[in-house]
């Protein structure tokens, strides 16, 4: 049966879900306006676009192996996402609940880490070991890629380039914005650089736009404006281009990749003014090197950069053929394997193989299926797993008989007791030789 992929996008304003074969070809798309109220009504929207998607390429939901998403945040490694400023994510485990509802294994990352790695996979870094990615929007982003892999570091804070220091007085002082990047370089810096030119007495043919404080511009008008030759938004986009520039010499003092890749609705609207004199600060700061070639590009895949890097970050971590299946337990008596829907308590060999408690090797030892006998242990570790997980139901009320616990640390076999929804989730996605004994009620 042909494996598919589920890439999405999730902004802050918008969100777009694409599925995609194997071989990279488009099946279906889907787009939705992101909510942002609550959580609750963002995750039901992500979900019916996730599903739209699916319906649209003319596939089955079994068919799908992984999705992959990029969201506006900090994502941790179990795909909650810890911090999202700018839509009501933070808090959420996003992967934890897709993962229940479509039955398959869910991948989240930062959405410049994904764009920096749909780049690499299959836009203006491909071919490159490492690439740091800077993506100039509403705020500024940072991805970088080493060897293949997403760097998001020991707090999941790795190449968050637009909180890095670039006014160390106003950090200092605590000023207003505290001397980040961002605060200076963004298209909100950008545009609080005009309001502060037009406070000063200045001029621009944008400025009817800016009336009140709450007034936004989008990156083509500052495009529109540089072509018809505006003074004041030439000037602060050529300072922010230098800012951006040397907010570049640091990333290349600290990571030294092989290739910077910009990209973001500022760059892609006004890349060609900026580039260049981002170049330009770049090569007056840097440090000799030893003469390899010194690569800044611009951005191939555009708007489709997180979709994309989505789709190859569910292919590389989320959808590789396992031995073993995906199980959730999503709700009470309930068990889902490999997107099948189970109404029973189940078994994972050590060899991956489903198969039916067996609650009568306990019942005729001890009268009751709540305490798992050795007999029924015994069953369950057929092949000698390296670990076992043993969800002990909802309310916990399944329990380890004491033979059975010596028998287990006999074998120098670790066991885990935890709730059912847990245990699941963490045996779907550990590594090794294990095993499995799921409690789906009580």
């Amino acid at each position: 049966m042909a494996r598919y992929y589920v890439g999405v996008d999730v902004g802050g304003t918008k969100m777009l879900a694409a599925v995609v074969d194997e071989d990279d070809g488009i099946h279906g798309k889907a787009k939705a306006d992101t909510p942002a109220d609550n959580s609750e009504n963002l995750m039901e929207a992500l979900e019916q676009v996730i599903h739209q998607a699916i319906q649209d390429s003319g596939i089955k939901l079994k068919q799908v192996a992984a999705i992959g998403l990029g969201v506006p945040g900090v994502v941790g490694d179990n795909g909650e996402c810890i911090w999202a400023p700018n839509c009501p994510l933070t808090g959420v485990p996003v992967a934890e609940i897709l993962s229940s509802q479509f039955g398959v294994p869910v991948v989240v990352g930062n959405d410049v880490n994904v764009g920096t790695f749909g780049e690499r996979s299959s836009g203006a870094a491909r071919g490159y070991d490492s690439a740091f990615g800077m993506f100039v929007g509403t705020g500024i982003g940072g991805g970088l890629v080493v060897h293949g892999q997403v760097i998001v570091g020991h707090h999941a804070l790795g190449a968050e380039v637009g909180h890095i220091i670039v006014d160390h007085e106003a950090a200092r002082t605590g000023a207003e914005g505290g001397g980040e990047f961002e605060w200076y370089a963004s298209r909100l810096g950008i545009e609080r650089r005009i309001r502060q030119g037009l406070a000063e007495g200045g001029s621009s043919s944008i400025a009817d736009q800016l009336g009140d404080a709450d007034d936004r511009i989008k990156s083509g008008v500052l495009s529109d404006a540089i072509d018809a030759g505006d003074e004041l938004v030439t000037e602060a986009l050529t300072w922010a281009s230098e800012v951006i520039g040397i907010a570049s010499v640091t990333v290349i003092h600290l990571c030294d990749p092989e290739v910077i890749v910009y990209g973001g609705g500022v760059i892609e609207a006004c890349g060609d003014f900026m580039l260049p004199l981002i170049e330009a600060a770049v090569r007056a700061h840097v440090a000799p090197g030893n003469g390899r070639p010194l690569r800044l590009v611009r951005s191939e895949l555009g708007d489709n950069a997180v979709w994309l890097g989505a789709v190859a970050l569910a292919k590389s971590a989320g959808g590789q053929k396992s031995d073993y299946p995906v199980v959730l337990a999503p709700e009470f008596g309930v068990v889902m394997v490999d997107g099948e829907r189970m109404g029973n308590d189940v078994v994972v060999r050590a060899n991956g193989k489903v198969v039916r408690r067996k609650k009568k090797l306990s019942r005729a030892v001890h009268g009751t299926a709540h305490e798992v006998s050795l007999e029924e242990i015994r069953y369950v570790c057929k092949g000698k797993p390296e670990y076992l997980y043993i969800g002990h139901g909802h309310h916990g009320h399944l329990a380890l008989s004491r033979d059975a616990r010596d028998w287990l640390d006999q074998q120098g076999i670790p066991v885990s007791l935890l709730p059912t929804s847990e245990a699941a989730a963490v045996f779907s996605h550990a590594s090794g030789r294990r095993a499995l004994l799921l409690h789906a009620t009580c």
